[in-house]
C-alpha cells in the first residue's frame, strides 16, 4: 500500500498486514537492478500477450522490492510514458511528502544520452529519480573517435561503434552498483550495442557473479537467455540472425577490427563463444537463492504474483547468507 493508503487505515483501531509489510524491510540497503525492455510485438502476440503486461508485471516487481527498502537501479532513456516516469510514480506513491522514506530511483544513461538530459527536468523529479550520467571510455577520445568527452553532440551522428563501448561501460557501472538484477522481456533485433541490452546485462551479471532473476515467460532476450543457459540453441543469440541488420553486420567487423588494431583487453562479439559462456554458467550459477525447480518455474511463468513470490523468497535467502 502506498503512503496515502496506510495513513488513511491508521485511524482503525486494527493492525493491518500484507504478505509484504510482513516481510518489514528486508531488502533495506539492497541496489536491486530492473531490466525490461518490450519484446519483440508479435512475440508477446503469440504468447496472448502485450506490452501493457510487460509493464505491469515488472512495475509490480518494483512496487513489491521498493516496499521492503530496496533502491531501485534502472539503465534507460527518458522518454515521456516510459518505464522511467512509472518508476518514478512509485516512488512518489509509496512516498510520504515529508519523511521521503524510499529512496529515489538511480537512473544511468549511457554517455550518448548525456545531451538529452532535460535539467529543468532533473531539478523537478530530483525526489524521485537520480540521474547519473555516464563518462565514455578514455580510449575512445585517445583514438580520435569523439571531439568532446563531455559533449555527445548529436545522437543520430555518433557511431554505432561508440554507441557500444558507452553502452557497455554503463552497464559494467550498474552491474558493480547493484546488489542484484531482475530482468524480463528485451529485444533481439533493433538494439543499440555489443549484444542485444539484456543479453549483455545478463552476462556482467554472471561474471561479476550477482544474483539473477530470470522471466522467461514474457519472451525476448530474457527467453533466450534462460534457453542459453539451459544449454539450447536459439535462433536470436546466432550471428546469421543478428547480422540480417546490415547496420549490426558492420558494427561487428569494426568492433572486432578495432579491439585488435588498438590491442584493447576486450572480448570480440563472438556469438558461439557467448553461448558457450551461458551454457557453462548454467543455472547453477545464478546466485540467486533459488532451486533449479523454482528457477524453471521463474524461467516460464507469465503470472507476475507467482514470479514476485519467487523473486522474494530469492532475495530473502541471499539477504540472511549476507
Amino acid at each position: 500500500m502506498g503512503y496515502e493508503e496506510s495513513n488513511e487505515l491508521s485511524i482503525y483501531d486494527k493492525q493491518l498486514d500484507t504478505p509484504t509489510t510482513l516481510r518489514g524491510k528486508s531488502l533495506q540497503g539492497q541496489a536491486i537492478g530492473i531490466s525490461i525492455s518490450e519484446s519483440d510485438p508479435g512475440e508477446l502476440q503469440a504468447l496472448g500477450l502485450s506490452s501493457g503486461h510487460l509493464q505491469i508485471a515488472m512495475l509490480e516487481i518494483a512496487r513489491q522490492c521498493l516496499a521492503q527498502g530496496a533502491q531501485l537501479v534502472y539503465g534507460g532513456d527518458l522518454r515521456p510514458g516510459g518505464f522511467t516516469e512509472n518508476l518514478l510514480e512509485l516512488v512518489r506513491y509509496h512516498n510520504d511528502t515529508l519523511k521521503k522514506e524510499y529512496p529515489p530511483v538511480s537512473n544511468y544513461l549511457a554517455w550518448p544520452l548525456k545531451s538529452t538530459v532535460d535539467i529543468a527536468w532533473a531539478a523537478q523529479n530530483k525526489d524521485a529519480i537520480k540521474i547519473e550520467a555516464q563518462k565514455a571510455p578514455d580510449d575512445l577520445l585517445d583514438a580520435g573517435l569523439m571531439r568532446d568527452s563531455n559533449n555527445p553532440g548529436t545522437i543520430s551522428a555518433i557511431s554505432a561503434y561508440v554507441w557500444a563501448r558507452c553502452l557497455t561501460a554503463m552497464r559494467e557501472e550498474i552491474i558493480r552498483k547493484t546488489n542484484a538484477r531482475i530482468m524480463m522481456g528485451g529485444r533481439t533485433l533493433g538494439f543499440k550495442g555489443k549484444y542485444p541490452g539484456l543479453v549483455e546485462e545478463a552476462l556482467l551479471t554472471l561474471t561479476a557473479s550477482k544474483p539473477l532473476f530470470l522471466l522467461g515467460g514474457y519472451g525476448g532476450a530474457s527467453l533466450a537467455i534462460c534457453q542459453a543457459l539451459q544449454g539450447q540453441q536459439t535462433e536470436a543469440l546466432t550471428e546469421s540472425y543478428q547480422c540480417q541488420n546490415e547496420g549490426y553486420k558492420a558494427l561487428l567487423q569494426e568492433y572486432n577490427h578495432r579491439i585488435v588494431e588498438q590491442q584493447l583487453d576486450l572480448a570480440p562479439i563472438d556469438y558461439q563463444a557467448l553461448n558457450k559462456t551461458f551454457a557453462d554458467f548454467g543455472m547453477n550459477n545464478l546466485h540467486n537463492g533459488l532451486s533449479d525447480e523454482e528457477n524453471n518455474r521463474l524461467f516460464e511463468t507469465v503470472n507476475y504474483d507467482e514470479a514476485i513470490g519467487l523473486i522474494l523468497a530469492g532475495l530473502a535467502r541471499i539477504t540472511q547468507i549476507r
